[in-house]
């Protein structure tokens, strides 16, 4: 969920996906902006879940480590990642994928 990861997971995923590899990129509606033009190029599925800011006390819009702006924050953006485990869990249950790069 930081944008500086955003580069290298397109460019792992277009390099299993020459190769044959069914790739999908897990993602929260405010950061889909940042793949859907190349995973549209390349054929890279883009699959969004929702991101529990709200639960964890942060600001709706808060689904980036990039808008973090104080440690309190902070620890409400890591306990929110964390909340997202049984969406990850069943995405993982359905798809079966071969390969997880997180």
């Amino acid at each position: 969920m930081a944008r500086s990861h955003s580069i290298p997971l397109i460019d792992i995923a277009k390099l299993f996906s020459s190769h044959g590899a069914k790739c999908t990129i897990v993602t929260t509606p405010l950061n889909a902006p940042l793949f859907s033009k190349e995973t549209q190029i390349s054929g890279i599925e883009l699959l969004l879940i929702k991101f529990p800011s709200t639960e964890a006390g942060l600001p709706r819009e808060h689904e980036s480590a990039d808008l973090i702006t104080t440690p309190d924050m902070m620890e409400k953006f890591v306990k929110a990642s964390i909340l997202l485990e049984p969406q990850v869990e069943q995405i993982l249950d359905e798809q079966r994928p071969h390969c997880l790069v997180a």
